[in-house]
């Protein structure tokens, strides 16, 4: 089975059960050091799904999770069976494992451990998820201005030094559901 397959259908099966979900493909996160196959946006959970086919291999899953931990709720490795039992050893105890078994029509998808609330976010990677004006509108909506000249990187941690973490994770997902320039929707 191939990640595109894996992909259309965990769209039509799964993900479209979710209420007020808006699915991305291939985001990238922490800068540009890593990039996930799928994130859920709902109005309180950030999710990432990280697609492992038979044809694919293990060997970038350490430094997934690692990078996927700063900034997600949830995590979750679809893959094949095969890779279950290498995959445990990898991840860490809060993700999910979602086994896809494929019959003669259809594809099913199997948790094999449900995923947990991560525990690890940290809250300065995942305002990194913003873009410079979202930052800039978060910090005018609680009465911080900042000089229009602000860098990126600095508006970010004035964020995590003068917003408390619920009112970012509030922003972050109305920013994320809100924003109409993605150049990755799930169609």
């Amino acid at each position: 089975m191939n990640d595109p397959k894996i992909r259309s259908s965990l769209k039509a099966q799964y993900l479209s059960q979710i209420k007020d979900c808006l699915m991305l493909n291939e985001v990238d996160i922490i800068r540009g050091k890593s990039r996930v196959d799928i994130v859920a946006i709902t109005p309180t959970m950030l999710e990432a799904f990280e697609i492992k086919s038979g044809q694919d291999s293990l060997q970038r899953l350490p430094s997934q999770v690692k990078f996927y931990d700063q900034v997600f709720d949830l995590c979750s490795l679809i893959t094949e069976p095969k890779y279950v039992d290498a995959a445990k050893e990898i991840l860490t105890p809060h993700w999910g494992i979602i086994v896809v078994e494929e019959t003669f029509d259809t594809i099913k998808f199997v948790y094999k451990r449900q995923p947990q609330l991560n525990p690890k976010v940290n809250p300065r990677k995942r305002i990194e998820l913003l873009w410079r004006n979202e930052t800039f509108s978060l910090l005018r909506h609680f009465g911080v201005f900042v000089s229009k000249n602000s860098s990126k990187i600095k508006l970010w941690d004035i964020v995590v030094e003068r917003i408390s973490s619920a009112d970012q994770k509030q922003f972050i997902h109305y920013f994320l559901k809100n924003r109409t320039d993605w150049k990755t929707p799930i169609s």
